[in-house]
């Protein structure tokens, strides 16, 4: 449904007045912009290097907008680049409600804008319920058989006017039929123009959806190369995460590798799979409770004095032994029953050392598979050895 919100300025006009008027249709979610006297403010790349568009001023609401038409866009409308725009403008709603791409709302569809010049009938798209529509169906249709009746009485005013003109002016008729022949020719001109008219739409149509379908496919190009950068920085983030774990592992193996070779070098190895077995009943602080090397040195020391105080002692028992057993054979009163118990204990007092010195030596013996040169005392380090030495 359409209205008509722009009458010609004559009130009465003739049916060749309005035939000659363009008639314009403004969509109905279209606009109108108010425009102060100066509206066109310059190239939009002169205030936010946008290059391609005009940029101009408009209000409307009472806000101001800044609109950035692009230079094929002000040609189609009939713009002169660098100069006001002198007509009425109107723009979708979907135009004010974008966000502005550099100081600017971007126009370069010719369906968002319309400019409305002098002498234009305007014809307003208008929503309406089904009555009202069927009375201006009516209405307009009425105007249709008036207009129609019109134009039929001027024909036969002109059908009866040639008629009395070619009665009168024989003479004239080969101007006429010249006449007729430029009538034909323009209106084989005017064929031609209207055919020519409907290749440029068509092309025009054709264009309109390449850009769209090139808008399309650059948008997904850049969702695209978006996904790929994210995906990069997902990869890049995993190996970095990789790197540093990597880091972290190998300075593992050095301190678990140092730690071992310590302990290698502690015990005077070259591998701690050589270290002999732990004795039955043994575990690693009883180990660690067993002299050092400079200690079981001082006590093989002792050890051997000892040795030679068992064998003085032993001979002197020997010596005793034969003494007593003189005297009992001799049956010399002199000797008391004192001295022969004083004698017997003394024995069994030697035979008790003689018992612990040899287990002493035994012990020595075989804590020398087991002596260590440096001392353990933290719990961590026990543990680490207790582990080397159980595997």
């Amino acid at each position: 449904m359409v209205q008509i919100i722009n009458q010609p300025q004559q009130q009465y006009a003739t049916v060749s007045t309005i035939s000659t008027q363009q008639r314009q249709l403004i969509p109905v979610n279209f606009v109108q912009l108010e425009s102060r006297r100066r509206n066109y403010l310059g190239a939009a790349e002169e205030f936010d290097n946008k290059s391609g568009h005009e940029r101009y001023y408009f209000f409307h609401g009472g806000k101001g907008h800044n609109l950035d038409l692009s230079f094929e866009l002000v040609e189609q409308l009939g713009l002169t680049r660098g100069q006001n725009c002198e007509h009425t403008v109107y723009v979708s709603n979907e135009v004010l409600n974008r966000n502005p791409e550099e100081g600017g709302i971007t126009i370069d569809n010719p369906e968002d804008i319309t400019i409305v010049k002098p002498g234009t009938i305007l014809e307003r798209e208008v929503q309406t319920d089904e009555n009202s529509l069927i009375t201006e169906l009516k209405e307009e249709n009425q105007v249709q058989e008036e207009l129609l009746e019109i134009k039929n009485t001027q024909i036969a005013n002109l059908v009866r006017e040639r008629r009395e003109l070619i009665q009168a002016t024989d003479e004239l008729q080969g101007r006429l039929d010249e006449a007729n022949n430029t009538i034909d020719d323009l209106q084989t001109d005017l064929t031609t123009e209207q055919n020519s008219r409907q290749a440029a739409e068509q092309q025009r149509d054709q264009l309109r959806q390449e850009l769209q379908r090139i808008t399309v496919e650059r948008a997904q190009a850049r969702r695209s190369l978006q996904n790929e950068q994210e995906t990069l920085q997902q990869t890049q983030n995993q190996l970095t995460s990789a790197n540093d774990n990597l880091r972290g592992l190998t300075n593992q193996r050095i301190n678990l590798q140092a730690i071992i070779n310590n302990a290698q070098v502690s015990l005077g190895v070259d591998d701690l799979g050589d270290l002999p077995a732990l004795p039955q009943g043994d575990d690693l602080h009883s180990l660690l409770d067993r002299p050092t090397r400079e200690q079981l040195q001082n006590e093989q020391a002792i050890r051997q004095n000892t040795e030679q105080q068992l064998e003085q002692i032993q001979q002197e028992l020997q010596e005793k032994i034969v003494e007593l057993n003189n005297e009992r054979g001799d049956n010399r009163p002199n000797v008391s029953s004192t001295t022969y118990t004083q004698l017997c204990n003394e024995k069994e007092e030697l035979e008790r050392k003689f018992q612990e010195l040899s287990e002493l030596v035994s012990i020595y013996q075989l804590s020398s598979h087991y002596t260590f040169n440096f001392s353990l005392k933290d719990e961590e380090s026990i543990n680490r050895v207790q582990e080397i030495l159980n595997n």
